[in-house]
């Protein structure tokens, strides 16, 4: 029995209810965000504006919790101006609003008279270009010719990693992986969802493959597949660790509880946010 790591029922059961919580919320809310995906245009401009207002706002609450004061209002500003301009980069229009809303975070710093005033600068800042800049990568991706594979491919990629990371650590997990960030994390759990998200990009490209062989998708080689799928890995756990980091700065254990089984909107998306901006690229230079 030495090396077996015990498995209390109280532990079981909480982690069986949170497993069909999960299960649960997946079931929902997976068929709308696909469906919004399909929409594309201004109904998935709206979605990813949502989805960085919230996130923005549990940045902000976390980091209140941990003592600072960024100002919740110009961050979100900088965020939706992010994100809106990435919907439209050629035109440019919004990028003066954008400069301005930046310049303006600086200002409302020199006008504090709390010590803290250039940490919170400097998080109001951060926060709005860490969700907004990357979150304006998921409308630039899907503007593009078959973006909307792309875009599926790096969102089902992550998703099947996600939850094979979550039952592989579940059931076999045993050594921590980095207890200062995230104490439930294993590397076994990591492993497993490294080789989940590999799977999931090459059967997400055999479904091409098979259904929509005219997309660029399609296209890929299989040694290029794994690839990505072996840079998505740890770049989506890689996300979920830098979310880890804030939540232990505020001493809380999810971000907000907005979807049941998974907190909130930035534990929603925080391994999306450092995966979907790689795809973007690879599919823009590589591809």
């Amino acid at each position: 029995m030495l090396g077996k790591r015990p498995f209390p029922l109280a532990s079981l059961l909480e982690e069986g209810a949170t497993l069909r919580l999960r299960i649960l919320s997946i079931v929902f809310l997976a068929p709308l965000v696909v469906a919004l995906i399909v929409l594309g245009g201004t109904a998935w401009l709206a979605t990813v504006l949502v989805v960085g207002v919230l996130a923005g706002r549990e940045f902000c609450l976390l980091m209140e919790r941990a003592g600072y004061r960024p100002n919740l209002l110009l961050n979100l500003l900088c965020i939706v101006l992010f994100i809106g301009e990435g919907f439209r980069p050629a035109a440019g229009a919004l990028r003066p609003l954008l400069a301005l809303g930046l310049l303006s975070t600086l200002g409302w710093a020199m006008s504090q008279k709390r010590e803290t005033a250039i940490v919170d600068w400097a998080l109001t800042l951060a926060g709005a270009t860490y969700i907004g800049g990357l979150l304006a990568h998921f409308v630039l991706l899907r503007e593009r010719p078959d973006g909307l594979w792309w875009l599926l491919l790096g969102m089902v990629a992550v998703w099947i990693g996600d939850g094979g990371a979550f039952l592989v650590g579940m059931t076999l997990g045993r050594h921590k992986l980095w207890p200062r960030l995230s104490p439930k994390k294993t590397w076994e759990g990591s492993v497993g969802g490294f080789v989940f998200t590999i799977l999931g990009v090459a059967g997400f490209v055999a479904a091409c493959r098979r259904w929509v062989p005219g997309v660029s998708v399609a296209a890929i080689g299989w040694a290029q597949a794994l690839l990505l799928g072996a840079l998505l890995g740890p770049l989506a756990l890689g996300g979920d660790l830098a979310v880890s980091m804030f939540k232990r700065r505020a001493q809380v254990k999810d971000s907000g509880l907005l979807i049941p089984g998974h907190g909130g909107m930035l534990d929603r998306i925080d391994s999306l946010l450092s995966t979907i901006p790689l795809v973007y690229y690879w599919a823009l230079f590589i591809a």
